[in-house]
């Protein structure tokens, strides 16, 4: 028989192993990236395990304080409401394999009996109605003069336009030779692709051909070199 146990509401939540007395020992745990209050949920779930049923009439619990606790806070700690339970059930391509693998076993029938659908079932109505309550509101909007609407919409998209226009002569080579300093930051975009920010090192020079045209009476000819900064 266990006298005493130390845990997390890991242990707490994940087993159902009444106790007689649940102590706190603080009002604060680490999350991972900072110390924050016990949450309602946490605290309904770990001092729920506090009498055991047959054994104890009530169940004790002991929250220790050593610092001063808003009011308002230690309302929504205690008489709080517990967390959301949302079912991540995901059918993935591995269980639709392995489901096929047994005999008499629908993927579509373990989809209609999981929690998961069940949720969405019940959010269902309260779903239809938040659209057709959005869909009457898009049915009551006038707009009055469609005209200055057109035209904000026009220069909006020559102002995107023009920003495009501007980067592309502001990254050309000879216009950031200037700024290219060791240490500088640098967003990285190719082919439309964002790779974040770098630092920039150094930098070289390279000689790639250069397409000229000249006229040679049959056709075109192309020769000659530019200068490339990478």
């Amino acid at each position: 028989l266990l006298k005493a146990l130390f845990a997390t509401e890991t242990f707490a939540m994940g087993l159902n192993m009444p106790a007689k007395t649940v102590v706190f020992t603080n009002v604060r745990k680490f999350d991972g990236q900072d110390f924050r209050l016990v949450s309602g949920g946490e605290y309904i779930q770990m001092s729920g395990r506090a009498g055991r049923r047959g054994l104890d009439k009530r169940g004790i619990v002991i929250l220790m304080m050593d610092e001063s606790l808003d009011p308002a806070k230690a309302k929504d700690m205690i008489k709080g409401h517990s967390d959301p339970l949302n079912s991540s059930f995901h059918l993935g391509y591995n269980m639709i394999l392995n489901l096929m693998r047994v005999e008499g076993t629908d993927p579509e029938t373990l989809m209609r009996q999981s929690f998961h659908q069940f949720q969405q079932s019940r959010a269902l109505p309260e779903m239809q109605k938040e659209a057709k309550r959005l869909e009457q509101e898009k049915d009551a909007i006038n707009f009055k003069d469609f005209k200055s609407i057109s035209d904000y919409h026009s220069l909006k998209e020559q102002f995107k336009d023009s920003t495009i226009e501007m980067r592309k002569i502001l990254t050309e080579p000879l216009n950031a030779l200037p700024f290219l300093n060791p240490g500088r930051l640098l967003q990285i975009e190719h082919d439309a692709k964002q790779w974040g920010w770098g630092v920039l090192i150094n930098f070289r020079k390279k000689q790639i051909p250069q397409v000229t045209r000249r006229s040679t009476g049959l056709g075109f000819s192309a020769r000659g070199t530019d200068t490339l900064y990478i």
